[in-house]
């Protein structure tokens, strides 16, 4: 083997493992810029990977670790985050509050401590709901799309104040044809699973 071919072999080598400690493949990392993902939903989010399924407890979609849960709350969210440990993530994209009934109070603070904490945070929007589909006088209570818009305006406006960036999952859904209302219950989407909503949530993350 020549001087010359070993020369540049050599070189290709050092290239390669500079751009393998940078984490880049070419190919472009989900997770540029945020380090390890951790997202966090409730049925909504689950609908996007499963038809069937009601939780999904750590799956890694583009080099995303998801927890979701149907009817999820705070609580889930913080029980998620103790079993992957502050250590365990760098990055937290939440698409919680449906089933909070437009109550933010709980997530300012608890994300406030995450941001001392050194994490990142990237939050979305919930989703509209369609009033004249809700089922009975409970969703009609707790699920009118008046609580989806009054969590949202919370939510905004505390992730205006930390410097938070915020997914506007809300309008996205809102002003497409493609992805709709359940008409049987009003909150969940179609289609499911819903690879056009994930790879939204995606692009707007590579931004």
């Amino acid at each position: 083997m020549s001087g010359n071919r070993i020369a540049v072999l050599l070189c290709c080598g050092l290239i390669s493992m500079v751009l393998m400690a940078c984490g880049d493949t070419g190919a472009g990392s989900k997770a540029d810029g945020y380090g390890r993902m951790l997202f966090i939903g409730d049925s909504r989010t689950v609908d996007i990977f499963s038809e069937e399924k009601d939780k999904l407890s750590g799956e890694v979609h583009d080099d995303i670790t998801v927890y979701c849960m149907d009817g999820a709350q705070f609580k889930f969210m913080t029980d998620s985050i103790d079993t992957v440990g502050l250590d365990g993530f760098d990055t937290l994209v939440s698409w919680m509050g449906c089933n909070e009934f437009g109550d933010f109070s709980q997530y300012g603070p608890y994300y406030d401590g995450l941001l001392e904490k050194g994490k990142q945070l990237v939050v979305c929007t919930v989703g509209p709901t369609k009033d004249e589909c809700l089922l009975d006088d409970l969703d009609y209570l707790y699920y009118p799309n008046a609580n989806q818009i009054t969590y949202n305006n919370s939510l905004k406006a505390w992730a205006e104040g930390a410097g938070v960036r915020v997914i506007d999952l809300y309008t996205f859904i809102d002003s497409t044809d493609t992805i709709y209302q359940d008409p049987k219950d009003g909150i969940h989407y179609f289609p499911k699973p819903n690879p056009e909503l994930w790879n939204h949530i995606l692009e707007e993350l590579n931004q």
